[in-house]
C-alpha cells in the first residue's frame, strides 16, 4: 500500500498480491499445526486481551522492534535515532487515535503522521531517507495479526465474525493507505 500511495502501482500491486499469497500460506500453516496437534476448532482461538508484562511493555516493545529492524534492514548508525523516533510518533499517534475516536482512525493518525514526520526528517542535515524511517513504523501500523485471525476464524466456520475482523482489517489498510496519501499531499512543498 506504500508503494500504491506514491504512485508505484506495478510494485505496488505485486506487493499486495505477495503479501495476500503470505498470508494464506500463514493460515495453511496454522490449519496444518491445528491438525497435527489435535486441538479443537473451538478453542485454537484465544482472545485475550491483557497484559501480562505491564503497561511499560508495548512501549519496550516498540523500542525491541526497532532493533530488529536496525538489523535486519542493515539500518545505518547515523539513521537509526530517527527511526526510532518515525516508530515512536507512529505508535503513539495510533495509540491516541484508538483512544480518542477508535481502531480505524488510529491507523489513519499513524499514518499520516509518520509520513509527515519522515519527510520532514528526510530535509534536515542528516538526510535520512524518509523511506529508511517510514518502512518500519508502517510495519508497526499493518494488521498483520488480525488477518491471520479473521482467516482462521472463517476456518472454523465463525462466519459472522471472520466477515467482522476481515472488513476491520480491509478498512484499516484503506486508512493507512488514505494516511501515506494525504502525508504525501501534505509534504509535497518538501521535495524541492
Amino acid at each position: 500500500m506504500f508503494e500504491l500511495a506514491y504512485g508505484e502501482i506495478i510494485s505496488g500491486a505485486s506487493r499486495v498480491i505477495y503479501g495476500t499469497a503470505i498470508l494464506f500460506l500463514l493460515l495453511f500453516g496454522v490449519l496444518i499445526g491445528i491438525q497435527i496437534t489435535g486441538i479443537s476448532q473451538q478453542n485454537f482461538l484465544v482472545a485475550n486481551q491483557l497484559n501480562a508484562l505491564g503497561w511499560w511493555a508495548p512501549y519496550l516493545g516498540v523500542f525491541i522492534f526497532a532493533m530488529g529492524m536496525y538489523f535486519f534492514m542493515s539500518i545505518k548508525n547515523k539513521d537509526i535515532p530517527w527511526v526510532i523516533l518515525i516508530l515512536y510518533i507512529a505508535f503513539f499517534s495510533q495509540q491516541a487515535g484508538n483512544h480518542f475516536v477508535g481502531g480505524v482512525f488510529g491507523a489513519f493518525l499513524g499514518s499520516l503522521l509518520m509520513t509527515i514526520s519522515g519527510k520532514i526528517i528526510e530535509k534536515l542535515d542528516h538526510k535520512t531517507p524518509s523511506i529508511v524511517s517510514i518502512m518500519p513504523a508502517f510495519w508497526i501500523l499493518v494488521p498483520g495479526a488480525l488477518g491471520v485471525m479473521s482467516l482462521a476464524t472463517l476456518v472454523s466456520q465463525n462466519y459472522l465474525t471472520a466477515l467482522t475482523e476481515g472488513i476491520t482489517v480491509f478498512m484499516t489498510i484503506v486508512a493507512i493507505s488514505l494516511g501515506l496519501l494525504i502525508g504525501a499531499v501534505i509534504t509535497e512543498p518538501l521535495k524541492g
